[in-house]
């Protein structure tokens, strides 16, 4: 069945992910097509080239970059290339699932939408612990409201934004955090869907994966306080996390090495935050 009023462009940012990307190009093209009117992928100082699947009936649009500006600037390069009103961004090591179908058929654009991370590849130890206690979701029960869209799988449109746009000193971290509190104080709800859902193919090195640690809590302290949000539950969350990720280790997957480790991993997020809160 196809969108009965809302025409929507998938915007994919891409720096180096160029085997995910073709293959969500090709789980876009073959099922998605009635539901989405183009395809647009920015690279954004790749190295290397990027493949695109060849056929195909959704219209795929390629803005590359030369000089790798950073994940705001692509974003805001893909809004203004954008021939439809309704957008979906998508980050381009996820795959979408086919429950997204229904989501983009009713898709009205009163809100922005998020999605989440439903599933990943369990590749690593650090894949494991990512998926378990860093994914990107807010459970499995749709909410009418929520503070903020995580940027690896959202619906919006240009109404919506109107002339905000991601903000390019943030570079690459904390761009859906802070545009969402930006949009919130005009007046922008935020739903969430749980069936907006993607496979996130991210594969994590223990380096990889301590860097996200840091950064996704530096960041996510600072534009808290930056937007006057209320930051107390953001560590008192991660107090109490320290207790759940061992005891969760330990009994119910039945893996004490990770579980060892997770002090030191929550410690690591815990020190980010408190530091993130005090730079800004």
């Amino acid at each position: 069945m196809k969108n009965s009023g809302m025409e929507i462009s998938v915007l994919i940012p891409c720096y180096e992910m160029h085997g995910t990307l073709f293959s969500l190009l090709e789980s876009l093209q073959q099922g998605f097509a009635p539901e989405i009117q183009e395809i647009l992928v920015c690279c954004d100082g790749c190295k290397t080239e990027c493949r695109f699947p060849t056929g195909g009936e959704i219209p795929v649009r390629h803005l590359k970059r030369e000089e790798n500006r950073g994940l705001s600037y692509t974003r805001n390069e893909l809004l203004s290339h954008c021939q439809t009103e309704g957008f979906w961004f998508l980050d381009a090591d996820t795959m979408p699932d086919s429950s997204c179908r229904e989501i983009l058929q009713k898709f009205s654009g009163e809100t922005l939408t998020a999605g989440q991370e439903a599933t990943a590849p369990i590749l690593t130890d650090w894949d494991f612990y990512r998926f378990h206690f860093f994914r990107q979701t807010f459970g499995e029960k749709a909410l009418e409201e929520v503070p903020f869209c995580m940027g690896l799988c959202f619906l919006g449109t240009k109404s919506l934004l109107g002339e905000k746009r991601f903000s390019l000193e943030l570079v690459s971290h904390g761009e859906d955090l802070d545009l969402s509190y930006r949009l919130r104080k005009q007046g922008v709800g935020i739903c969430y869907e749980p069936d907006l859902r993607v496979c996130h193919q991210r594969k994590d090195s223990f380096r990889s994966f301590c860097r996200m640690v840091f950064l996704h809590g530096y960041w996510q302290a600072r534009m808290m306080k930056r937007h006057k949000e209320k930051t107390w539950p953001l560590f008192s969350a991660q107090f109490r996390w320290f207790g759940i990720s061992f005891a969760s280790l330990i009994f119910r997957h039945k893996k004490t090495g990770l579980a060892l480790l997770s002090p030191v991993l929550n410690g690591l997020s815990l020190g980010a935050k408190v530091w993130g809160w005090f730079r800004e």
